[in-house]
């Protein structure tokens, strides 16, 4: 049996050694600093208020207890505990510990609740990229409806327009792009969610005069509300005037749906815009007319070609889905009506 330094036998070196990992003294900390172990040891001491109890609720021996926090102790510089008429009691200097020590725990169980969510699929943190015109309804709506089912996953949103977007998710700033005619671009997927047609806005002080249908040539040599052709929805108008022959200059240009829309609500002219934008249209200052011959717009998933989507990432694209749906279905409601033969 080991001796100490009087020449008697201690009788503890081959009880802490009997439990290496419970006593937490494997290694020596660095002075000032407590080990995961001599926190949890502490933290028990402090909840129950006696050693023994503190044993108990962590499944190892008083010897080991004690010697935890006599390392907790050496490390600190810091008196813990004073024994008082023989009961134990905390010095402030550990009050003050333990508040913070409390503080690492609920961080702890946040992470354990966290990976366990991960693991069901129930939980994490999804960063989207959208365009302007799929964060007004279709993403809100989906967020929504998703945060509903899974309230642990939380979200980050931007918008950001064509070439920003592709940039944001190829250099891993965001999880998933949501946008209209992607193109294949080196590192990313491409995933086709849904396909639409665009449809005309006017004023709703229009409206009497106006036909059941749109054309590129209703648009001609009046006001028009164009967006920039580097936008992949102006691009499709444009492309579409050229095989026409329509000479469809804008008399104000803008970057977003949203943006011209506005400035048809105001009078401002006719616009042609995604059927998102036109759902969320007040009736009492916009008028919403199909297309004739329909111009066709695909609604895409842009990710990262080298980072597989989670399972949650995976449902939260799904319920994209659906809200695109919803959201289109509520622009058709706002067309008028075909007229009886």
């Amino acid at each position: 049996m080991p001796k100490g330094k009087d020449g008697r036998a201690t009788g503890r070196a081959d009880g802490a050694r009997s439990r290496p990992e419970a006593a937490g003294a494997a290694a020596p900390s660095r002075p000032g600093h407590l080990r995961l172990r001599q926190m949890e040891v502490f933290r028990a001491v402090m909840l129950t208020g006696t050693v023994s109890e503190a044993s108990r609720l962590l499944n190892v021996s008083q010897p080991a207890v004690t010697k935890v926090l006599h390392h907790a102790e050496d490390q600190l510089g810091l008196k813990l505990f004073q024994r008082i008429r023989g009961r134990l009691h905390s010095t402030p200097e550990a009050r003050v510990l333990h508040g913070e020590i409390e503080k690492i725990f609920a961080g702890i169980e946040n992470l354990r609740s966290l990976a366990g969510n991960l693991r069901a699929g129930h939980g994490g943190r999804i960063r989207v990229a959208s365009a302007p015109a799929l964060a007004t309804d279709v993403l809100p709506l989906a967020i929504g409806r998703f945060r509903a089912k899974y309230p642990d996953v939380n979200f980050r949103v931007e918008t950001h327009h064509y070439g920003d977007l592709l940039d944001a998710v190829l250099v891993q700033d965001t999880d998933l792009g949501f946008t209209f005619n992607a193109r294949p671009a080196p590192g990313l997927d491409l995933v086709k969610l849904a396909a639409g047609e665009l449809v005309a806005i006017f004023p709703a002080a229009q409206a009497p005069a106006l036909p059941s249908t749109a054309t590129l040539g209703t648009f001609a040599g009046s006001s028009y509300v164009g967006l920039y052709t580097d936008d992949p929805i102006g691009a499709v108008i444009r492309a579409a005037a050229l095989e026409a022959g329509i000479d469809l200059q804008p008399s104000i240009e803008v970057k977003t749906n949203r943006i011209a829309m506005s400035l048809v609500a105001h009078g401002g002219g006719g616009a042609i815009v995604d059927p998102y934008t036109a759902a969320s249209a007040n009736p009492a200052q916009v008028a919403v007319r199909p297309l004739t011959p329909a111009l066709s717009y695909d609604m895409n998933l842009v990710v990262n070609a080298r980072r597989p989507l989670s399972g949650i990432e995976e449902r939260f694209v799904e319920e994209v889905r659906a809200a695109e749906r919803s959201v289109a279905e509520a622009c058709l409601s706002r067309r008028p009506q075909p007229e009886a033969v």
